[in-house]
């Protein structure tokens, strides 16, 4: 995994500041795409790869570097460095982008999320569990949406109530439109269920796109 991603222009860094990328955004998830495609171990070299990203995020501190927007650095004579943006996304993020490895990286990231829930900020008030929803919100494209829809509401009934809040008002942001519906049953029958959390799922219903009979029955 290591090895995969610095050949891709991707530099990890151990403790927990930001990674740096010395190469455009998509072009990085091109060259992860490829060696993982050109590999004689494919499609097996995929499961591979997320173990390693598993074992490397083991460490509360480079997980942390993952969630965090990478830094752009120049390597040395590098002249496609100038068009490296001076805002990258994050490393789980870049991987997000790339489709075959998405579904699995969704269920890593999900995964990890109740071993921080109950942890409260971290120094600079973040909140690992806010950071990796953010991870999931605005995809070009969700590869499995019902599979991840499924999955945040399972969350949401094990998590504490900010984290409950945080992934409820997140759905209209991580969710395709083909999901809308389903989930805003789902967060219909929560909302009998479950006065605390009547502000954000009022504010998530709000914001999804309903038909019009689901409309009215959530009115």
């Amino acid at each position: 995994f290591v090895a995969f991603v610095r050949e891709a222009g991707v530099t990890l860094k151990t403790d927990d500041s930001s990674n740096g990328i010395a190469v455009d955004q998509v072009v990085f998830q091109k060259r992860i795409q490829r060696q993982l495609q050109k590999s004689p171990r494919y499609p097996g070299v995929l499961q591979e790869f997320i173990t390693g990203l598993e074992a490397y995020i083991e460490n509360p501190d480079r997980f942390r570097s993952c969630l965090l927007p990478c830094v752009p650095h120049l390597s040395n004579g590098d002249s496609s460095c100038s068009s490296v943006s001076s805002f990258q996304e994050s490393l789980l993020r870049l991987l997000l982008g790339i489709e075959m490895l998405q579904t699995l990286i969704i269920n890593t990231l999900l995964e990890k999320l109740p071993e921080f829930m109950f942890d409260g900020a971290a120094e600079g008030g973040l909140s690992i569990p806010h950071m990796i929803i953010n991870q999931l919100k605005w995809l070009d494209r969700v590869v499995d949406a019902k599979e991840l829809s499924v999955k945040l509401m399972e969350l949401v009934s094990v998590a504490p109530v900010e984290v409950q809040r945080d992934i409820i008002t997140s759905l209209p942001e991580i969710l395709e439109d083909s999901q809308h519906n389903d989930i805003a049953r789902q967060l219909n029958a929560l909302l009998q269920e479950n006065t605390q959390l009547t502000v954000p799922i009022l504010d998530s219903l709000s914001s999804l796109s309903l038909s019009s009979s689901l409309l009215m029955k959530v009115r």
